[in-house]
């Protein structure tokens, strides 16, 4: 009796060590349902660079005031 469960246990872990080798080697050949889309790349026409490049302008050319605010707990008792 102890042959017969100690046979059939080795019958059963060769079948999953080979399945398991066979799933590996051929895991990218397995067809999936997932489509995955193609990356489309972004490229700007000419009046939007056009645009980019006049508003870098008129932003240099200005002065740039940074101004900081601070909150305080009093600002919240109002």
């Amino acid at each position: 009796m102890e042959k017969i469960i100690k046979k059939t246990i080795r019958i059963l872990s060769i079948c999953l060590i080979t399945i398991l080798f066979f799933a590996i080697l051929l895991y990218k050949y397995i067809p999936s349902k997932k489509d995955i889309p193609e990356i489309k790349k972004y490229t700007a026409t000419e009046d939007v660079q056009d645009l980019l490049e006049n508003q870098k302008d008129t932003n240099s050319n200005e002065n740039n005031v940074i101004l900081t605010y601070e909150v305080t707990a009093s600002d919240f008792s109002q």
